[in-house]
Order: structure tokens, then C-alpha cells, then sequence
């Protein structure tokens, strides 16, 4: 498993929201379902050029740098969503 299946998800055909999902829960250990929302966003963010946007950690998760807040591509590098980006060839 790893960028290989996450690629799968993202060309699966699959709606963003049910391939982030299964990323999340199936292929990350320990799983990071919690992160679903943040994650989505975070995608959403990068695919149209705002890496900077912040997104909002889920409830009672704080960044050790960011807070309560975290920009996009750190969110993205972290719950490893490479695949889910419209400009992966």
C-alpha cells in the first residue's frame, strides 16, 4: 500500500470525498479518519493554487507549529494526499 493505492483511489472514479476517506482509514496507520474534513479541504485548496490557505485542524487537534490552523500543503505532505492533487501526471 502506500502512494501506489492512493493513486488508485484518486483514478478510481470514486467521488474525492469517498477516495480521501478510504486513504485515510485503509492506507495511513495509525488510521486518520478524524481528518477527513481537514484533508478534503486541503486538496481542494492545492488543486486550484492556494497551498498557503489554512484549514482547520480537527476538534481537540492542535499542529505543533501551526495550532489550530495549518496551511494546506503541510496538511497535504503529512496525511500523504500527493495522489488526490490535480497536478500529479
Amino acid at each position: 500500500m502506500g502512494y501506489l493505492y492512493a493513486r488508485g483511489l484518486a483514478a478510481s472514479g470514486l467521488d474525492t470525498d469517498a477516495a480521501i476517506g478510504i486513504h485515510l482509514a485503509q492506507n495511513r496507520y495509525p488510521p486518520m479518519i478524524g481528518f477527513k474534513d481537514a484533508a478534503i479541504a486541503a486538496v481542494e485548496f492545492c488543486n486550484v493554487g492556494d497551498h498557503e490557505a489554512l484549514v482547520s485542524m480537527p476538534e481537540g487537534v492542535k499542529h505543533k507549529a501551526y495550532g489550530d490552523e495549518v496551511p494546506a500543503f503541510v496538511l497535504v505532505e503529512a496525511l500523504r494526499l500527493e495522489a488526490f492533487l490535480d497536478d500529479i501526471v
